[in-house]
C-alpha cells in the first residue's frame, strides 16, 4: 500500500513508483542478477526476504533497502545489468557513479509517487537505484 489508505504501510517513493509502474518484479529479477550468488531474493506481499550464504535472512520493506544490500554484499555484477553507461567521478571517499538515469530518479524522489510519469524502464530504475544506493554509503 503506499500509506494513503487509513492503516496502510507507507512505502518509499522509489518502491511506490515501481508498484504504480508495473516494475516491481522485473526490478527484484535485475538487482537478483546484480547480488548474484550472494544474496537469494524473494518478494511476498509488500516485502522482500534476503538470505545472504551464510544463512542470515533479513525482511526489506524498500527497494532501497534490497539495493543497499546488494551493494554492502560487494561488487555490484553491472555486466547482468547491460549498464555499460556507468561512468565513475573520484571524490574524497572513493569513487562516485554516474549514470545518464541519475536526474530521472532525482526528479522520482522529489516527486509524490501519484505524479511521477513512468520515465524509466525496470533496467534503467534498477541500474540508477544501484548507483543512487552506491554514491550515498561512497559519500
Amino acid at each position: 500500500m503506499c500509506g494513503a489508505c487509513p492503516g496502510g504501510t507507507v512505502v518509499s517513493r522509489l518502491t511506490a513508483y515501481a508498484n504504480l509502474n508495473g516494475l516491481t518484479a522485473e526490478v527484484t529479477d535485475l538487482l537478483q542478477r546484480a547480488a548474484g550468488k550472494r544474496i537469494i531474493l524473494s518478494r511476498f506481499g509488500g516485502q522482500w526476504l534476503l538470505r545472504k550464504r551464510t544463512g542470515q535472512q533479513i525482511i526489506a520493506r524498500k527497494l532501497e533497502e534490497v539495493a543497499e544490500r546488494v551493494v554492502e554484499t560487494g561488487d555490484v555484477n553491472w555486466e547482468q545489468l547491460q549498464a555499460a553507461e556507468i561512468t565513475t567521478k573520484p571524490a574524497t571517499t572513493g569513487l562516485l557513479l554516474i549514470s545518464p538515469y541519475d536526474a530521472e530518479l532525482k526528479q522520482i524522489l522529489e516527486t509524490p509517487a501519484k505524479r511521477a510519469a513512468k520515465t524509466l524502464d525496470a533496467r534503467q530504475f534498477a541500474v540508477a537505484l544501484l548507483v543512487h544506493v552506491h554514491n550515498a554509503r561512497t559519500a
